[in-house]
């Protein structure tokens, strides 16, 4: 018997195999070399299909949570308009929208009691 000699690759999963070479024998390996490697790379890409198909559902419901943002922000005006934005939009407190606006905290906090009631 002929003796076989040994290769170490490293593909770009990063997993050590060696091949053999020297026959019909290094034939079969490279095939279930191969055959190893189209498998784990078909196991990580379900698994990365399986997370951008998470990613596309979560895009589709912000952009479905921005949709009803955008709808009661239409329903507000004027200075209405403005605290609905700084307060959610940007995510402020009453303190930081009134100094924004030069407005008192009083007057943010019935703005938004009233466009709670027209939102409803």
């Amino acid at each position: 018997m002929k003796s076989l000699s040994f290769k170490r690759i490293v593909p770009k999963g990063g997993r050590k195999i060696n091949i053999i070479y020297n026959s019909y024998e290094d034939l079969q390996q490279r095939i279930i070399v191969l055959e190893t490697l189209l498998e784990s790379y078909q196991n990580e890409s379900d698994t990365i299909e399986k997370y951008i198909s998470l990613q596309q559902e979560r895009l589709q419901q912000l952009k479905q949570e921005k949709e009803k943002v955008d709808q009661e922000f239409s329903k507000t005006q004027g200075k209405n308009n403005k605290v609905f934005y700084y307060r959610v939009i940007k995510g402020l407190t009453q303190e930081k929208t009134a100094e924004k606006l030069g407005m008192s905290s009083r007057q943010i906090q019935r703005i938004e009691k009233n466009y709670k009631k027209v939102i409803k």
